[in-house]
């Protein structure tokens, strides 16, 4: 079974995001929670005890530790939360190598990944897609829904 692939963009950290991602993946007990510099969070008081329960927290400090921790890692879910200006200083190479890796574990391995992109928009998003959060459409055009990149 394939997994889902999100990766989308927000102006600042919002807790809330990872809580409604463990809820949807009350299929597994853990989930992993990469966290970049630059984002800080009392994970006490911004999270709920059971989240906190499931969560395995890493800080990502380089790209190549975020691109080894998701080829040498289980297939859990991942929350990933980066700042957009780390991003912007990672090579184009490394970039495109993470991408690869996110869609592998994604449609071969079965692993869902959310990403969110903190902070300004930068080149990295013309490697990564369209990282724009749909917002809510009127009747007309349809029921609201988080879209599926992969």
């Amino acid at each position: 079974m394939h997994g889902s692939l999100r990766i989308y963009r927000t102006e600042s950290f919002d807790p809330g995001y990872v809580d409604r991602f463990r809820m949807m993946e009350i299929d597994h007990q853990v989930f992993h929670f990469l966290i970049s510099d630059g984002i800080m969070v009392d994970f006490r008081t911004a999270f709920m005890p059971e989240t906190l329960e499931s969560m395995r927290i890493q800080r990502i400090l380089t790209s190549y530790q975020l691109q080894r921790i998701l080829m040498e890692s289980d297939d859990y879910p991942y929350f990933i939360a980066v700042m957009s200006h780390s991003i912007s200083d990672w090579k184009t190479s490394i970039l495109q190598s993470i991408m690869d890796v996110l869609r592998i574990k994604t449609y071969y391995r079965g692993c869902r990944i959310d990403m969110n992109i903190i902070g300004e928009r930068d080149i990295h998003e013309l490697y990564m897609g369209n990282t724009k959060v749909p917002g809510r459409r009127t009747y007309k055009e349809g029921a609201s829904r988080w879209g599926e990149l992969y």
